[in-house]
């Protein structure tokens, strides 16, 4: 084929043009590549720049200079105008400001008395920030500062009068009435309550209130302290719409929540427990006579559990002897090639050649003296820390897989897999620790070995086991011995007939004696690291109240009573150190 010039040069001005593309193409990517390139060092720069500056400013936080951490973040929005991060934590700074100050300012409102308002700061405060320390602090000193007027019941103000009280068949308006008068204190009665009921109380220098708690106790009735000179006597029907209930969260350490919500109910009246199993807590509401006694219940059984070091020593002690001594004779005697086991026959022509070269001995003879001991000694040393009445299991050895093979239902597959088997030291204790400090083990011990003969499918076991109970004192070291495996194996070679001979007949005689002795020693120590504490005397036993009902008051020495009579009315009366005592009009009074 002939190609024209003209064709020729058209096409040399083709492939000039594209070559030229291409290289223009391979200098637009690499200028494209090295802006690339450029960019992300910028930004690689940018962000360890920022980094730093993160990392001053959380530096200048935790030191407590503000001003300084702001002006850090500040540099940030310098450099990343829409940095969110850096905008964020402006705003924390600003935050973490207002609130130091609203503290400042609580704090100084607390101490002027005015709790109100150190409430209200504090309660902004936990509301932007609940975990805010220095807040939670003063919010609880605030509440425990109101609880001692809200919680805690008032008491009548002790003035340190005395008084000597005699009616018979009294109204109890009128008895609470010369009380009122002669004590300063208010007393209002419940609307249900009848002011008719016939009172009838000897009293000989009794204080106020004990006057008070002798006829309530005695009349069923109760008591709510309004102030420190004013109270409200009802019946106990109506106590519920009196008595000032508490709500109380028990977060318990030790003790079980669901046992010791059991305990309470056993021990106080109440119905008003409820048990968090996941938090381990009690929440209780109750009065708060009983709720004392809940506390203190709660501080007896919430204690931790005794715990207890063992530290066990277990020792094998192996002793061996074996003796090998004695001519050793040969036993057999072959001809013609009889020592060669795939010689079954030979021809009765080759006799005729027999020589000594055809004569067999077997086993050579031999002269043998061996002598060997051998002591072995295996020692285990581990120490268990392990709580009172729990179990502790220890395993030092290995585990010897057994194969197992099972096949499937329609009888094709045939499946293989290993089941373990735990050889060596074994050993399971459970301690008990007592309040002497003496401690009860339960242990269980088990030394075992495995052996296994060649071509048999399963192995050997050899084992020892014991179990049992013993006491030990704190830091008192138990022995228990005595599992003695003892082995002595005999055997004798003797040539017949010349071996029986006398004297002379050791000479064609060989022994071989071995003698083999192991023994499993366990010794093991106890270190009481923690015990229950013995309650003090008070702690242990308190007042639990009347059947059915917290006591709500005591009665004071010196209180005598007799039972009421329906004999004539007569009132006396004996006041000290009152000087114009104040009778009700409707009785005669006479004053001593």
């Amino acid at each position: 084929m002939k190609i024209r010039p003209w064709a020729s040069l058209s096409l040399t001005c083709l492939l000039l043009v594209l070559s030229a593309c291409a290289s223009s193409d391979r200098s637009d990517r690499t200028v494209r590549t090295i802006d690339k390139s450029e960019r992300v060092d910028q930004t690689n720069a940018l962000y360890r720049q920022v980094n730093a500056l993160f990392s001053e400013a959380a530096d200048l936080v935790d030191a407590g200079d503000i001003n300084g951490a702001r002006g850090r973040y500040n540099e940030v929005l310098h450099v990343d105008p829409r940095n969110m991060r850096a905008l964020a934590s402006l705003r924390a700074l600003d935050a973490a400001q207002s609130q130091v100050e609203s503290i400042a300012e609580a704090k100084r409102l607390f101490a002027a008395g005015n709790i109100d308002a150190a409430r209200g700061l504090l309660r902004r405060v936990l509301v932007e920030n609940p975990n805010q320390p220095e807040a939670r602090g003063l919010w609880n000193d605030l509440a425990l500062k109101l609880d001692q007027s809200t919680i805690i019941p008032l008491r009548l103000k002790s003035n340190g009068k005395r008084m000597t009280i005699e009616f018979r068949d009294g109204a109890l308006r009128n008895v609470f009435e010369v009380i009122s008068r002669l004590s300063g204190v208010s007393i209002v009665l419940d609307p249900n309550l009848n002011p008719d009921l016939m009172v009838s109380v000897y009293l000989k220098d009794a204080s106020v209130e004990d006057a008070i708690n002798f006829i309530l106790t005695t009349h069923q009735l109760g008591k709510k302290v309004v102030s420190d000179n004013s109270l409200i006597i009802y019946p106990l029907s109506r106590s519920a719409q009196y008595e000032e209930q508490i709500i109380r969260v028990f977060y318990l350490n030790h003790a079980d929540a669901k046992q010791a919500a059991a305990l309470i109910k056993a021990m106080l009246p109440l119905r008003d427990v409820f048990v968090d199993e996941k938090l381990n807590l009690l929440s209780v509401k109750a009065p708060f006579e009983q709720m004392l006694s809940v506390e203190r219940l709660i501080a007896d059984t919430d204690v931790s559990e005794p715990e207890v070091i063992l530290e066990v020593e277990v020792l094998e002690v192996s002793s061996s002897r074996l003796t090998d001594l004695g001519l050793r004779y040969p036993n057999t005697i072959s001809f013609m090639g009889g020592s060669d086991p795939s010689v079954t026959t030979v021809p009765l022509s080759n006799l005729r050649n027999l020589s000594s070269e055809g004569i067999f001995l077997s086993p050579v003879p031999s002269l043998r003296l061996l002598r060997t001991d051998s002591d072995t000694s295996l020692l285990a040393n581990p120490r268990i820390r392990i709580q009172s009445r729990e179990k502790a299991k220890l395993h030092i050895g290995d585990k010897i897989p057994i194969k197992t093979s099972t096949i499937s239902s329609t009888g094709n597959i045939v499946g293989n897999s290993a089941n373990y088997l735990d050889v060596g030291l074994k050993l399971d204790v459970e301690p008990r620790v007592k309040l002497n400090n003496e401690v009860i083990i339960k242990l269980s011990l088990e030394v075992s070995s495995a052996s296994q003969v060649a071509g048999a499918d399963f192995p050997t076991l050899s084992t020892r086991f014991t179990s049992t109970i013993m006491m030990s004192a704190d830091n008192e070291t138990q022995v228990l011995a005595g599992l003695i495996n003892d082995e002595d194996r005999k055997v004798a070679n003797k040539v017949p007939g010349l071996a029986d001979l006398p004297l002379v007949g050791r000479l064609f005689s060989g022994q071989n004696v071995n003698r083999q002795k192991t023994e499993i020693i366990l010794l093991i120590t106890p270190h009481v690291i923690r015990n229950v504490l013995r309650p003090d005397a008070g702690d242990a036993e308190f007042s639990g109240g009347v059947a059915g009902r917290a006591s709500s008051a005591n009665l004071g020495s010196g209180v005598t009573a007799q039972s009421p009579s329906r004999s004539k009315r007569s009132v006396a009366l004996e006041a000290s150190p009152v000087s114009d005592p104040v009778v009700p009009h409707s009785s005669p009074a006479r004053q001593d």
